[in-house]
């Protein structure tokens, strides 16, 4: 009986290091209707592992999502400041190249205030980023078990 109250503890330990260890990003997706060109509000909600990460790729229970269009800024708010991550978090937002379309601009984000990244070119002038690929969040520095949001619009 002790044996298998001990393997049944080891067992749980086990599985609440292994949900913990990739961080969690929740996608989800919106359309957005009326005049100009069809667009798509993408909202990610971070919640950090226990190092401070979080590694994803765009799409849901239902599979990876492809996203099609341009995108010309990202919106991060770090929420709550109980939960908000730790000063200087980093973000990337790669395309299947590997290529940060926000190209570089999400280093050393605020821990508490939010923040919008707008996507420059070579010359440092905004410009709109074209994405034919899913994309794959990296956060990190966030610290453990810490959220943050982002919402970007993709304009096909």
């Amino acid at each position: 009986m002790r044996r298998l109250i001990v393997f049944c503890l080891l067992c749980l330990i086990l599985a609440t290091a292994t949900a913990w260890a990739a961080g969690t990003a929740v996608w989800t997706k919106l359309p957005v209707t009326g005049r100009g060109p069809v667009a798509q509000v993408i909202t990610v909600v971070l919640t950090s592992d226990a190092t401070g990460e979080v590694v994803s790729t765009s799409g849901d229970a239902a599979g990876t999502w492809t996203l099609h269009g341009v995108v010309g800024e990202v919106n991060m708010d770090p929420g709550d400041s109980t939960l908000a991550p730790s000063a200087s978090w980093d973000l990337t937002l790669t395309n299947d190249f590997g290529i940060d379309i926000l190209g570089g601009g999400g280093a050393n984000l605020y821990d508490v205030t939010p923040e919008t990244v707008f996507l420059l070119d070579n010359l440092g002038i905004n410009t709109w980023r074209r994405v034919d690929s899913p994309l794959t969040i990296n956060a990190t520095n966030m610290g453990a078990a810490n959220k943050a949001t982002l919402r970007f619009t993709v304009k096909e």
